[in-house]
């Protein structure tokens, strides 16, 4: 009578699992309820714009923290039913957001400019001029002292 030895992993039954996971970190962020939030320059102005469909103008604070633009958004909504014999149900929805985007270093910040549209936040941060290069003469022969 031969035995035969199988050689298994006890990780085995994890490869599958991997992949499920590492498909899922591989979507949009959107099929996560997570609102995008685009960074990008064009021209002479850097832009931040986020998806932001659920939140009113008064949801939403932009401001300028330590050389950073912050984003806040937060959304409560709570319904009331009356029922019969004085009974009450208590509806409480709460959505927040926040990011937190590096400004570029020579950003104007007095001439950043919010404006909210179908849903999409975008904020327009002119740059102002970067300084010139300086060109360094280059030396030959012993250094002077």
């Amino acid at each position: 009578m031969t035995t035969d030895i199988v050689l298994t992993s006890a990780f085995r039954g994890l490869d599958p699992m991997l992949r499920r996971l590492v498909g899922m970190l591989d979507e949009p962020v959107l099929t996560l309820g997570i609102p995008s939030t685009d960074v990008w320059t064009e021209g002479t102005d850097f832009f931040i714009q986020v998806q932001l469909p659920h939140f009113a103008k008064h949801d939403i604070t932009v401001s300028v923290e330590n050389g950073d633009i912050v984003v806040r958004a937060h959304h409560r909504e709570t319904e009331k039913k009356k029922k019969k014999k004085k009974q009450y149900v208590i509806r409480e929805t709460s959505d927040s957001f926040y990011r937190r985007v590096r400004l570029p270093e020579y950003a104007d910040m007095d001439k950043i400019a919010a404006h909210l549209a179908d849903g999409t936040l975008t904020v327009t941060v002119p740059l102002g001029t970067l300084p010139g290069s300086t060109s360094i003469p280059i030396t030959t022969g012993k250094p002077a002292s």
